[in-house]
């Protein structure tokens, strides 16, 4: 079974606009432009409260519409396995996230807010540190992992979704602890990551 992030990309690649008919009663008005954006932090617990009152350095990245390669595939993709699967990738630096919903708990609209529940709706991700990609946070294999996706607008016709994700996941082993960099800050972190979708199509 081939990689979720892979199969994303091959859809996006892969998938192109189809050619109109002049003849046909189509609208003339462009398709939205789609939007994204996330930001990414490491939170590392300070042994003491700095003299600000910070109980944790936090060290971000925030990524816009583009740095980002947005991609989403419908719960009617083999590959999906029943499940919506939206994802923003890095292409730059490579990484990505991802979030999923199985479409057994869909509403009607796709509309709504679907917290983070194990075996249910869940985030993955990688990001590069060092000389590789790295895990970032996975919350199927987590209970200390905690969040929600919300969707906000979906349009059945044209297939185009928004909405929004904030996922937190406690006690992740440091990203550059895994690499073997001599920076690593310590063997644990906090890790959040906040990001934005719109307009993004979905591949049926």
């Amino acid at each position: 079974m081939k990689p979720i992030f892979a199969l994303l990309l091959a859809a996006g690649a892969a998938t192109l606009p189809a050619c109109s008919d002049s003849s046909d009663n189509a609208s003339d008005d462009p398709a939205p432009v789609a939007e994204t954006s996330l930001q990414r932090e490491l939170h590392y617990g300070l042994p003491q409260p700095a003299p600000n009152g910070d109980t944790a350095m936090v060290v971000r990245t925030r990524y816009e519409t583009q740095d980002i390669q947005g991609s989403a595939l419908g719960p009617n993709v083999p590959s999906t396995y029943s499940r919506l699967i939206i994802s923003l990738a890095m292409p730059a630096e490579p990484g990505q996230l991802h979030v999923t919903i199985p479409s057994s708990i869909l509403s009607s609209t796709w509309i709504g807010d679907y917290p983070l529940k194990h075996g249910a709706v869940s985030a993955g991700g990688t990001y590069t540190v060092g000389n590789g990609l790295r895990p970032l946070i996975h919350t199927n294999y987590s209970s200390l992992s905690r969040g929600i996706v919300t969707i906000t607008q979906y349009d059945s016709k044209t297939q185009l979704i928004s909405g929004s994700f904030n996922i937190i996941q406690q006690k992740v082993s440091d990203p550059a602890a895994l690499a073997g960099l001599p920076q690593a800050l310590q063997k644990e972190c906090t890790v959040v990551v906040v990001g934005t979708f719109a307009n993004l199509k979905v591949y049926q």
